[in-house]
C-alpha cells in the first residue's frame, strides 16, 4: 500500500514487543508517522511536545491503570484507541467514560486495528474545517469548539484557546458543521455538549461560562 497517510500517532504499550509488532502493522499499511512510549513519562512527553491524530492507549502501564488518567489530562484532543487485556467491567467502564474511538482487547487483531484506525482518520477529517482569522485561513477541530455566540449576522466561535469572529449565521454554522454533538440552547447560541460541565432549567455552564437556556429550544 503506498504512503498516503500523514496521522501523528502514538503507541503507549509499556510491553515492547507488543509496541514493536502493533508499529509493523502500521508501517505495512502505509502509516510512518508513528512515536512509541514504554511508561507514563515518555507518554507525557510525546503527548506535551506533539499534537497527535491518534494514541493508542495501553490501560495497565507497567501494572498500574495509569493510562486512563492520562486520556483524562490530554491537552487537546485527539482519538484515543485503548489497547487493553482488561476484561474487568469496572474498568472498561472508566475507560468508555473518556469518550475513545475505540477499545481492543489483546491479543491485538491486525484488522481490528487497521479498521479502527481508518474510522478514527475518517471521523478526524469529518469533523475539521477551515475558518478565516483575518487573511489566514485557520484550521478547525469541532471537538475544539466550546460554544458559538450569535450577533445577527455574526458570530463568535469560542474554543479552548481563542475566539474567532465570522460572518455567518448560527443557522449556516449549524448547516455547515453537520455534527449531532451541537445543539442549539438559545436562539443566540449553540452549544458544544461534549463540553458542559454543568446545566439547569435556565442555563449551561461550560466552566465558568453561563449560557442562557431557552425553553424555545430542546435542551440535551
Amino acid at each position: 500500500m503506498t504512503n498516503n497517510y500523514n496521522l501523528k500517532i502514538l503507541i503507549v504499550e509499556d510491553e515492547v514487543f507488543i509496541a514493536d509488532f502493533i508499529e509493523t502493522i502500521l508501517n505495512d499499511a502505509g502509516y510512518f508517522n508513528i512515536q512509541k512510549a514504554h511508561n507514563k513519562l515518555e507518554a507525557q512527553k510525546s503527548i506535551t511536545n506533539n499534537t497527535l491524530d491518534i494514541i493508542l492507549m495501553d490501560i495497565n502501564i507497567n501494572g498500574k491503570m495509569e493510562g486512563i488518567e492520562l486520556v483524562k489530562k490530554l491537552p487537546y484532543n485527539c482519538g484515543v484507541i485503548y489497547i487493553t487485556g482488561q476484561s474487568d467491567i469496572k474498568v472498561v467502564r472508566q475507560a468508555v467514560a473518556t469518550h475513545p474511538k475505540a477499545y481492543l482487547t489483546k491479543p491485538i487483531k491486525k484488522t481490528d486495528l487497521l479498521s479502527n484506525i481508518a474510522i478514527a482518520e475518517q471521523q478526524k477529517q469529518a469533523f475539521h474545517f477551515e475558518v478565516k482569522d483575518g487573511h489566514t485561513s485557520v484550521r478547525l477541530c469541532a471537538d475544539d469548539i466550546l460554544f458559538i455566540k450569535s450577533d445577527n449576522n455574526y458570530i463568535d466561535i469560542v474554543t479552548k484557546n481563542r475566539r474567532y469572529a465570522l460572518r455567518e449565521t448560527l443557522k449556516q454554522f449549524l448547516k455547515e458543521i453537520n455534527c449531532n454533538d451541537f445543539v442549539q440552547v438559545h436562539r443566540s447560541y449553540v452549544v458544544n455538549k461534549k463540553a458542559i460541565t454543568k446545566r439547569t432549567s435556565t442555563a449551561i455552564f461550560i466552566d465558568k461560562e453561563e449560557i442562557p437556556a431557552s425553553r424555545n429550544f430542546e435542551l440535551l
